[in-house]
């Protein structure tokens, strides 16, 4: 009987190895594949600083000063929040989460 657990916890051990060698063949593979991933961080200071957009006009397109304002009004509670556009019609709304806008979303998301 000890001999029979002894080879199984060996067993074991040897699969458990084995699915370690697999894994980081994998993410080498990945790595490989995949390239030099490009964070959004890296993205914005691009647009920014060589396509020269305008970023604190951005801003103020993604959010308002109205549209703060009704947020404000209504608490930066958490949620989706109607953008108007120069003509007055909702064109995006913002997702706040912790008194931040996190993301944008088309108009007809919610």
């Amino acid at each position: 009987m000890k001999t029979e657990q002894k080879a199984m916890s060996k067993r074991i051990n040897d699969l458990i190895d084995e699915d370690k060698e697999l894994e980081r063949q994998i993410l080498a593979v990945e790595g490989k594949t995949r390239g030099i991933p490009v964070t959004d961080h890296a993205i914005a200071r691009y647009l920014e600083r060589i396509s020269e957009i305008d970023v604190p006009a951005l801003r103020k397109i993604i959010l308002p000063e109205e549209t703060q304002d009704f947020i404000r009004k209504m608490g930066t509670n958490p949620g989706s929040y109607p953008v108007n556009g120069p003509d007055g019609e909702i064109s995006h709304r913002v997702q706040i989460k912790d008194g931040h806008v996190v993301t944008v979303l088309t108009k007809e998301m919610t």
